[in-house]
C-alpha cells in the first residue's frame, strides 16, 4: 500500500482527478492523471516502465500530467493537462493484452484524456489503443498519422537552447559553445541534426550502447564520455535527455555551465533547484516550455494538419523561452516559476473568455 495520503497529495498538485487503471486478466496496473483541463482534454503521453512500487508511478502520474497542463498553454494548444503511466512490476512485460486494457481504461473516459507515445509505448501500442478507443494520437504515416514526435522534439529543444545562448551570452549563434548531453535518445539524436550544423563541442553519455552507436555514427565528431562523468565536462550547457530528477544542488555545484536546456521531463531532482540554479546564475530553460516539439505534432495530427504547420509552431519555441527568461527577470523569480505562471496566466485568461 502506498504510505502517502491519496487525495492530499492530488490536491497539493491541484488535479481535477485520477484513474486507477487495474486489470486482473491482463495484470495491468496504472494511472490516468488529469490535473487542468480548462483549455481542452488533457493531452499526453503513456508511460509505460518498471517503477519500485506503487507509489512512485503514481507520483510520477501526478508530476508528468501537472507539467503537461504547463506545456500545452505555453505552446499555445487547445488541450489541457494529462498522463497515463503503466506500472511494470519485477518480472512483468509489456503485452498486446496490457495495452488493450489501458486503451479500455482512455476509453471510459470517454474523451477527456487524449493519449500518445512516451517511454515504453510505441506508435505500434497506439494504433491497438485506437482500435478500442478514439482518443488516440501518434499514429505512424501509413495509419493516418504524423510520425516520430521526436523529431520536432528535438527541434524545440534546439530552439531552446539557441534562445538560452541568447539570453544568458548574448550570442546569436553556438559556435564555439560546448554542451554535455545526458542521454542519446530519439530527441537527442534529432536535436544533434542541428547542433551540429554550428561549431558546437558536444559530449554525450547513455547507459545504451546501442543509442550511443547511432549517434555516433551519424555524427563522428561528437565526444563520448561515461555516464559518471558527464557532469564533470568542462561545458557551458548541460543538457539532461533522459529521465527526470538528474539536475541536482551537487550537480549545479560543480558545474561550469551556466545554462541547464534539455528535453527530459521534470529534469530537475526538486522544485527547490531552480532557485539553486538562479542564485548561482545558472540559466534553467523550463523542460515543458522548450520540450512541447512532440506535444505540437501530436495536437496537429489530432486536428487533421500537416507536419509543416506542426514544425512553423515548433519554431516559435525559441520567442516562448525568451519571454519566460525576461518574464523571470522581471519579476525577479526563477524561471521555473516565471514558466509556471504564464502557463497559469495563459489558463486564467482562456477561463475568462
Amino acid at each position: 500500500m502506498m504510505t502517502i495520503s491519496l487525495f492530499e497529495t492530488i490536491a497539493q498538485h491541484g488535479h481535477e482527478g485520477v484513474l486507477t487503471c487495474y486489470d486482473a486478466k491482463s495484470g495491468l496496473k496504472g494511472f490516468i492523471g488529469l490535473h487542468n483541463t480548462t483549455l481542452g482534454p488533457g493531452l499526453g503521453g503513456c508511460r509505460v516502465m518498471r517503477y519500485a512500487s506503487e507509489a512512485p508511478a503514481f507520483a510520477d502520474v501526478l508530476a508528468l500530467s501537472e507539467a503537461m497542463t504547463y506545456k500545452n498553454s505555453l505552446a499555445g494548444l487547445p488541450y489541457g493537462g494529462g498522463k497515463a503511466v503503466i506500472w511494470l512490476q519485477e518480472g512483468q512485460e509489456k503485452t498486446p493484452e496490457l495495452i488493450d486494457a489501458m486503451g479500455r481504461c482512455i476509453k471510459s473516459l470517454n474523451g477527456s484524456y487524449f493519449t500518445a507515445t512516451d517511454i515504453g509505448s510505441t506508435s505500434a501500442d497506439m494504433k491497438r489503443m485506437k482500435a478500442i478507443s478514439p482518443y488516440v494520437s501518434a499514429l505512424s504515416p501509413e495509419d493516418g498519422g504524423l510520425g516520430d514526435s521526436a523529431i520536432l522534439t528535438g527541434l524545440g529543444v534546439y530552439q531552446g537552447i539557441r534562445a538560452a545562448v541568447k539570453h544568458r551570452l548574448g550570442k546569436t549563434s553556438l559556435d564555439g559553445v560546448k554542451i554535455a548531453i545526458q542521454g542519446a535518445g530519439k530527441v537527442a539524436y534529432h536535436m544533434l541534426s542541428h547542433l551540429t550544423q554550428e561549431d558546437v563541442t558536444v559530449y554525450i553519455t547513455d547507459t545504451n550502447a546501442e543509442a550511443i552507436a547511432k549517434c555516433q555514427a551519424a555524427y563522428p565528431n561528437i565526444k563520448v564520455v561515461a555516464p559518471t562523468e558527464i557532469w564533470h565536462q568542462s561545458v557551458d550547457i548541460l543538457s539532461p535527455n533522459a529521465i527526470g530528477g538528474t539536475i541536482t544542488n551537487e550537480v549545479l555545484a560543480n558545474t561550469t555551465a551556466t545554462i541547464i536546456a534539455g528535453g527530459a521531463n521534470n529534469p530537475l531532482s526538486h522544485k527547490g533547484v531552480a532557485t539553486t540554479a538562479a542564485t548561482a546564475d545558472i540559466l534553467f530553460a523550463p523542460d515543458f516550455a522548450i520540450n512541447s516539439g512532440g506535444v505540437i505534432v501530436l495536437s496537429t495530427e489530432l486536428a487533421k494538419g500537416t507536419i509543416e504547420e506542426a514544425k512553423a509552431k515548433t519554431l516559435g519555441i525559441y520567442d516562448t523561452a525568451l519571454k519566460v527568461f525576461e518574464v523571470a527577470e522581471a519579476r525577479k523569480i526563477n524561471t521555473l516559476e516565471a514558466a509556471i505562471a504564464l502557463a497559469k496566466e495563459n489558463i486564467a485568461n482562456h477561463a475568462k473568455g
